[in-house]
């Protein structure tokens, strides 16, 4: 399912890649005049490699083993525009800046999220976004929750008693969080979870990155910011997307969301996160190296959907 400026390559895994700034065409559109145009250098290579390395991810993490002749590959949707041109992880109107080949490209870009989430949820009951970045300002791999720079120094009690407020429609909590959709798929399967643990603890997807060998933040080991306070906490993507979940859904149609609250809300039904990926530059320029950290996305990606969507609980015992 290709268009000229913007791809999406099918597929069949409840996990969906986003590359919205890694694009190399011009198109004949007009740069933007206003807005943020740092392009996130050998991005858009660095997410296909992951996508090529998820099926021996995927395949390892079953405990039956699976030796069919099937491809695992997840869905990955590509902005082929340089960012000057379209930035995918904006608002329209910034975005775009009113020229209409990149107002149709911003559609389509988001309308193949929409499909692929559509497809995912229908299958398992749940997708998970890695939005793929890059930044230059720290030697490890920042992840962002919306959780902001000041709010990830909070203690684990103290983010981990917003946890309640985070899952209300109602919520009036300042606390964001990109990880109300795997939250609430836990509870519905009475899996016991706090949010310090999903983001920052051993089986968080910075503390299994570590484990493959390339630090992150947050971690165990880097819990927060420390003293550099730059830090890409999530855009666009990561909130227009990871507040979509069944539960939302359900009671915005009962309670009579605005239009504003019904564009942040999945129009169907299963539980939705998003994770943003930012890589940093001395990985990313460094072929050899960047192949490497391929292998190890792709294991922490596949591990960490396993962790805490595929494997059952005691509860539900197995199929």
């Amino acid at each position: 399912k290709k268009k000229d400026l913007v791809e999406w390559r099918e597929g069949n895994l409840p996990i969906i890649l986003t590359i919205p700034h890694g694009g190399y065409l011009n198109e004949n559109v007009p740069d933007r005049p206003k807005g943020t145009f740092d392009e996130d250098l050998k991005s858009q290579e660095l997410g296909l490699e992951i996508a090529k390395k998820m099926d021996k991810s995927w395949r390892s993490c079953q405990k039956q083993g699976d030796h069919s002749l099937k491809v695992y590959y997840p869905h990955v949707i590509i902005s082929h525009l340089r960012r000057v041109k379209m930035d995918a992880n904006r608002p329209k109107d910034e975005a775009c800046c009113g020229n209409k080949t990149a107002e149709a490209a911003w559609d389509d870009y988001h309308r193949y999220i929409d499909l692929a989430l559509e497809k995912s949820c229908k299958e398992f009951g749940y997708a998970h976004i890695f939005d793929i970045h890059g930044q230059s300002h720290r030697k490890m791999t920042e992840l962002g929750y919306l959780i902001t720079t000041k709010d990830l120094k909070l203690t684990d009690n103290q983010l981990d008693s917003y946890l309640k407020d985070l899952c209300s429609f109602s919520s009036k909590s300042t606390l964001s969080c990109s990880m109300v959709g795997l939250v609430n798929f836990c509870t519905s399967r009475k899996k016991n979870v706090s949010l310090s643990e999903l983001i920052r603890g051993p089986k968080s997807f910075g503390g299994i990155l570590s484990k493959h060998g390339f630090e992150a933040m947050p971690s165990p080991d880097f819990p927060n910011t420390g003293s550099i306070d730059t830090y890409y906490w999530g855009a666009m993507i990561t909130r227009k997307y990871g507040t979509l979940h069944k539960d939302l859904y359900a009671q915005s149609l009962k309670e009579k969301a605005s239009p504003e609250e019904k564009d942040y809300l999945y129009r169907g039904s299963g539980y939705i996160s998003t994770t943003q990926v930012e890589s940093p530059i001395h990985i990313r320029r460094d072929d050899e190296l960047r192949q490497k950290f391929s292998v190890a996305l792709a294991k922490t990606m596949v591990e960490f959907v396993f962790e805490w969507y595929e494997n059952k609980t005691e509860e539900e015992g197995e199929d």
